[in-house]
C-alpha cells in the first residue's frame, strides 16, 4: 500500500505527457518480457537460427531503452539546452542558417523512410493476395507465433502487440535521430566558430591582437566543454545504438546473402529495403558524429598559423590538447566517433559476415555427418 501511494505521489507531480510515457515503458518491459521467453522457448537449431530469433528480442530491448533513457534524463537534457544557448549568447560570430533545414531534413528522411519499412512489413502480415477471415489473428499469430503458444488471442492482446511494436522501432529510429541531430547542432557550432575565428585573427587580425587569441581560445573551450558534457550524457545510448544497429546490420546481409528460402516480391522488397534504412541511418548518425571530432580540430590549423610576435602560453597549450585529445561522443569510453571508426565498423561487420557464411556452409556438411 506505501509502493501505491508513493506511485500515486509521484504520479500527481508528472505532466500528463509523462504519465503517458510512463504507461507506454511499463506496457514495453511487459512486451519485452514476452519477447525473451518467447526467444528461449524457441530456440533455434544453429547460431544463425537462434540470432534471428534473438532479433524481435533485441529490437523491442532497444525500444525500451530509448523511452527509459529519454524519460529519466529529460531535465539533464533540458539543463544542457539552456547551457547551449547560454554559450549562443556568449558567441559573436552568426547564427547556424542551414541548422533548422539540416535537421528537419535528417529527421523527416530517416522517419519516412522507418514508417514505409515499416509498413512494408506488415504486408507480410496482413496478405493482400488471399482472404484472411481473421486479419488481426492472422497477425498477432503470424508476427509473434511463440507468444500466441503462450497468450491465447484477443483482439486487445493482438492491438498491444501491434501498438508496442510501433513505439519500439520508432523509439529505436528517434534514438538515432536524436544522435544525429545532437552532432549537427554540435559540429555546426564548431564550424562556423573555426569560420569566424579564421576570418578575425588570420584575414582581418584587430589591434587587441593576443586579446583576440585569448577569446578564441576560452570560446573553443566553452564549445568543448559543451559537447563533453552531451557526450557523456549520451554515451550510454551511443553504445546501445551502435551495438544494436551492427547486430542488425551483420544478421540482415547474412540473411539476404544466404537466405533460407526463396522470397517473393514483397518479401524481397522488405529486406533490402529494411537492410539500406538501417546501414543509411547508421552512417548518418556516426557521420554526424564524426564530424564533431573534424571541425574541433580545424581549430589547431588556425592555431599553427598564429604570428610569432602573438604565441603565447595559451595558444601553446590549446595547440597541445587538441593535438593529443578528441572532442565528440563516445560509447561509454569503449570508442569514440571519428571517421578511423566509421572504417572500424564496416571491418568488423565484412570479418563477422565470414565467419558466419563460413560457418552456415559447415553446418549442413556436420549434420549429414
Amino acid at each position: 500500500m506505501s509502493l501505491l501511494c508513493k506511485l500515486l505521489y509521484f504520479l500527481r507531480k508528472w505532466s500528463i505527457s509523462g504519465i503517458i510515457s510512463f504507461s507506454i515503458i511499463l506496457i514495453l518491459c511487459c512486451n519485452t518480457g514476452l519477447a525473451i521467453v518467447g526467444f528461449f522457448q524457441g530456440g533455434g537449431r544453429d547460431a544463425t537460427q537462434l540470432a534471428k530469433n534473438l532479433a524481435g528480442s533485441v529490437c523491442y530491448s532497444m525500444g525500451l531503452y530509448v523511452f527509459i533513457f529519454i524519460f529519466r534524463n529529460a531535465q539533464k537534457l533540458i539543463d544542457l539546452f539552456h547551457k547551449w544557448r547560454e554559450v549562443d549568447a556568449m558567441q559573436n560570430h552568426a547564427s547556424d542558417a542551414s541548422l533548422h533545414l539540416s535537421i528537419n531534413t535528417i529527421a523527416g528522411t530517416i522517419l519516412i523512410s522507418a514508417i514505409a519499412e515499416n509498413a512494408v512489413s506488415h504486408l507480410l502480415l496482413f496478405p493482400l493476395h488471399e482472404r484472411v477471415p481473421q486479419p488481426l489473428q492472422y497477425y498477432y499469430e503470424n508476427s509473434h507465433k511463440q507468444w500466441s503458444l503462450m497468450i491465447p488471442y484477443h483482439a486487445t492482446a493482438a492491438i498491444g502487440v501491434f501498438l508496442c511494436n510501433k513505439w519500439a522501432v520508432y523509439a529505436w529510429n528517434f534514438g538515432d535521430i536524436f544522435i544525429a541531430v545532437i552532432s549537427r547542432g554540435l559540429y555546426g557550432k564548431f564550424k562556423r566558430f573555426v569560420e569566424s575565428v579564421e576570418e578575425k585573427l588570420l584575414k582581418s587580425p584587430s589591434p587587441a591582437g593576443k586579446l583576440d587569441w585569448l577569446h578564441a581560445i576560452e570560446h573553443h573551450d566553452r564549445l568543448s566543454k559543451l559537447t563533453e558534457e552531451f557526450a557523456d550524457l549520451l554515451s550510454p545510448l551511443v553504445f546501445t545504438s551502435f551495438a544494436v544497429n551492427i547486430y542488425f546490420i551483420c544478421i540482415q546481409l547474412h540473411l539476404f546473402l544466404a537466405p533460407s528460402k526463396k522470397l517473393d516480391f514483397v518479401s524481397a522488397l522488405y529486406v533490402g529495403w529494411s537492410f539500406l534504412h538501417l546501414v543509411a541511418r547508421t552512417y548518418v548518425c556516426a557521420l554526424s558524429a564524426a564530424k564533431i571530432n573534424d571541425y574541433a580540430h580545424n581549430f589547431v590549423k588556425i592555431l599553427y598559423n598564429c604570428p610569432r610576435s602573438l604565441y603565447t602560453v595559451d595558444v601553446e597549450r590549446a595547440e597541445r590538447k587538441l593535438a593529443s585529445t578528441s572532442v565528440g561522443l563516445h560509447g561509454l569510453g569503449a570508442f569514440h566517433i571519428g571517421r578511423p571508426f566509421i572504417l572500424s565498423v564496416i571491418s568488423v561487420i565484412f570479418t563477422f559476415e565470414i565467419v558466419l557464411l563460413q560457418t552456415s556452409q559447415m553446418m549442413p556438411a556436420t549434420i549429414e555427418s
